[in-house]
């Protein structure tokens, strides 16, 4: 069976040190990539809160940060502008 390499978002996510338990150190930022390696469209950092959305080589698309405690239909709307970007990127 053939193993693809490992992309960007993959090697940038295993990069990160664990401790003994196998989680990250507190604070730490972990990329999200989907089932073909590359980077989720949109990014949360789980320790802040904070979501944005990103390019294909995961650089962070400027105007798209939301904070913390942002409610669900921002969310929805955030997710969506970050599809929107993307397709729009695509074309």
């Amino acid at each position: 069976m053939f193993e693809r390499p490992k992309t960007h978002c993959e090697r940038y996510r295993d990069s990160i040190q664990t401790s003994s338990d196998g989680l990250p150190p507190p604070g730490i930022y972990i990329p999200q990539c989907d089932e073909n390696g590359l980077y989720l469209s949109q990014q949360c950092h789980g320790s802040t809160g904070y979501c944005w959305c990103v390019n294909s080589s995961g650089q962070e698309r400027i105007g798209t940060r939301t904070g913390p405690g942002s409610l669900r239909n921002l969310i929805i709307s955030h997710l969506t502008k970050c599809i929107n970007c993307c397709v729009l990127t695509l074309a």
